[in-house]
């Protein structure tokens, strides 16, 4: 095994701490993604980077914010290894969107349903919530909402069926402690 396979294996590895908190997703459902990428995005294994480490890369760079020149580092690739795996990735999620994009249907003007009959021509009914979350302890300042409990603040939308085809979380301006002046 050489230098590059150790240390990729170690940040890819499912049960390390470092990889759960690049990934920012559970194992199973990351299997379930990496078979849909492989089989109906086309991306596949290249010659000196696994498919799990492309993904690895992909995520950590969407998830964390991160710059090419940054990721090398954690990988120990070059910016253009990291770069073009990065837009295979991309292009195989974009690929996937028919699969991962809920279609809705607009309310009919003449729905019998007297729970959506005021909303004709709209998508659905969208309300904002918070859900608790675990952050880092420097970070807890900045998700605590005002009874003190740690929460990010999410806006969802969901078309008549109750299926949910819009989610924003933590969007501009929702601090829960600002006050109007």
């Amino acid at each position: 095994m050489t230098r590059n396979e150790s240390v990729v294996g170690h940040i890819t590895l499912p049960t390390d701490i470092e990889e759960e908190e690049l990934v920012t997703q559970k194992s199973g459902g990351r299997s379930r993604r990496l078979q849909q990428i492989k089989l109906k995005g086309g991306l596949q294994d290249s010659k000196h980077v696994p498919l799990s480490s492309q993904i690895a890369i992909f995520l950590s760079i969407l998830a964390h914010h991160k710059k090419n020149c940054i990721v090398k580092y954690d990988f120990i690739r070059s910016e253009r290894t990291v770069s073009k795996h990065f837009h295979r990735v991309l292009n195989a999620v974009l690929r996937l969107h028919p699969l991962l994009l809920a279609n809705s249907t607009l309310v009919p003007p003449n729905s019998s349903c007297p729970r959506w009959k005021w909303f004709e021509g709209s998508l659905g009914a969208l309300d904002g919530t918070y859900i608790d979350v675990r952050v880092k302890v420097e970070d807890r300042a900045r998700y605590r909402t005002r009874k003190g409990s740690i929460a990010v603040n999410v806006l969802g939308v969901c078309d008549r069926d109750m299926h949910f085809i819009y989610v924003l979380v933590g969007w501009e301006c929702s601090a829960a402690d600002s006050r109007v002046l």
